[in-house]
Formats: structure tokens, C-alpha cells, sequence
């Protein structure tokens, strides 16, 4: 019997998160893809890009195919919200900022994939993602640390 999570404990919230990097790893090495993860040290900040004047958090891995590669960070969401009748799924606005200057910085496309855990019938679940650059053009909502996307804008994944 798996064991129930509680999300407001950091060691569970990495279960959870891996649990969704697992499914989307898994899928992009069936695609053909090579992978290069980055391990979280054993703190709440998790992986970092280190240089001389600061450090800030790093995406999950690099993906690797045919002399392309991207930038990987995975989300995984419980469920996709309600907003304005629209289904949304979301991130922290200062990690999105943080990925932004990974890829200005690196060169390299992070995209995004959100793992939405089936929560009923009417809402979406699944595997959805997007690079950087149409995610900055698509905001479809905004909190003060959040930054909200349409769901049905975003490509679904079939993982299997």
C-alpha cells in the first residue's frame, strides 16, 4: 500500500515530485531521448546553478536527441484549477524568472511538463508541457507568486 503523502513536508513533496520526474523520465527515454538529471542536495533548495555573485534553482535535467537538447523541469500538480471557467495548471513566478535566466544564460529551451493527477471527472489530468518562450507569451492568469496557464493551450503528453 503506497503511503500517504502530506505536502506540506519537504521530504514528501520530493516524493511527489519525483514520482511525476519518474513518469516523464521514462517517457522521453522510450522517445529516444538521453538524460542528464540533476540530483537535489539534501536541503529545501534542491538543485542549484552556482555562480560567483548568487546561485538560483536548477530544472530537473537536461535532455539530450539528434544534436538538440533542452532544459526539463517537471511539475507535479494534484489537479488543474478553475479560473474564469477556464482549466489552469501553475508555478512559482520566481522559479518561471529563474528558468528564464537558466535558458538566456545556457542557451538552452527549458520546457515545462505538468503531471496533473486525475482528481474527478470534468477536470484534465495528464502529462502537459511547453517551452519557456510560449509560456511567457500565454499567461493566462496571475498571483502575487504564481503565474496560471490554459490547459488545452498546452501540448498533451501520451506517456504510454
Amino acid at each position: 500500500m503506497k503511503k500517504k503523502l502530506d505536502l506540506n513536508n519537504f521530504e514528501d513533496r520530493l516524493e511527489y515530485g519525483k514520482e511525476a520526474e519518474d513518469e516523464i523520465y521514462n517517457f522521453l527515454l522510450r522517445k529516444g531521448w538521453s538524460l542528464i538529471p540533476t540530483q537535489p542536495f539534501k536541503s529545501d533548495k534542491g538543485q542549484r546553478v552556482y555562480r560567483l555573485e548568487d546561485d538560483y534553482p536548477a530544472p530537473d535535467t537536461i535532455a539530450f536527441k539528434n544534436g538538440n537538447s533542452r532544459w526539463i523541469e517537471v511539475k507535479h500538480k494534484t489537479h488543474a484549477s478553475e479560473y474564469k471557467n477556464v482549466w489552469t495548471v501553475g508555478m512559482e513566478k520566481r522559479y518561471f524568472n529563474d528558468y528564464l535566466q537558466i535558458e538566456k544564460d545556457s542557451g538552452i529551451p527549458v520546457h515545462i511538463f505538468f503531471l496533473v493527477d486525475v482528481s474527478d471527472n470534468k477536470t484534465p489530468f495528464g502529462m502537459f508541457e511547453k517551452g519557456l518562450k510560449f509560456l511567457l507569451k500565454s499567461i493566462h492568469s496571475r498571483s502575487d507568486d504564481y503565474l496560471f496557464w490554459d490547459v488545452s493551450k498546452l501540448s498533451r503528453i501520451n506517456l504510454y
